[in-house]
């Protein structure tokens, strides 16, 4: 897992935004968002698909709210296909039930939240595979949220039936890909 530091982090360590602003411009530092910091080569090593999935780990933290990573910004952490999927914002799900609002390439969105949703993985929590799915559809082309679909079916995290249904948006049975 990519370490991920935040600016706030960095300040008490004793750099200054000047500083900051030289070890990225030296590469020294990867700057996956802003007020966000890893290692500069660990990011120049990263696929698209990585840096993303750092970028949504770096949101979460920086976020104001209580959030989880939803739509395709789940993906990573599920084991989800990225196939010809936009990666120019990163998406969280509010668990407050306020308002979402799009904002400094995030995109926060506001639903309800049934038992199942939301699962950890790792150090973060996220939406399960078939919501997931089903937020992909509404962002995503037919093909690439078919892509999604027919990946997470084959793989046994929900039927045919569950995803018309929309029922079990948890993994079958508890357990994680």
């Amino acid at each position: 897992m990519v370490e991920i530091a935040l600016r706030k982090e960095m300040i008490k360590l004793g750099h200054t935004d000047r500083s900051l602003a030289r070890a990225v411009a030296a590469g020294v530092l990867g700057k996956p968002r802003r007020g966000a910091y890893v290692d500069g080569v660990v990011w120049r090593s990263l696929t698209k698909e990585d840096r993303y999935a750092v970028r949504v780990r770096a949101a979460i933290r920086q976020a104001c709210t209580d959030a989880v990573a939803s739509h395709v910004s789940s993906l990573p952490f599920v084991g989800g296909p990225m196939w010809d999927l936009p990666l120019d914002d990163v998406h969280l799900l509010r668990k407050d039930g306020k308002s979402g609002r799009h904002e400094a390439g995030i995109q926060q969105h506001r639903g309800a939240i049934m038992d199942g949703d939301i699962v950890e993985v790792g150090d973060i929590e996220v939406v399960a595979p078939m919501r997931a799915t089903l937020e992909v559809a509404t962002l995503a082309t037919v093909e690439a949220g078919l892509v999604v679909l027919n990946y997470f079916l084959h793989r046994g995290d929900f039927t045919v039936e569950q995803s018309e249904s929309g029922t079990n948006t948890g993994w079958i049975g508890g357990r994680p890909p």
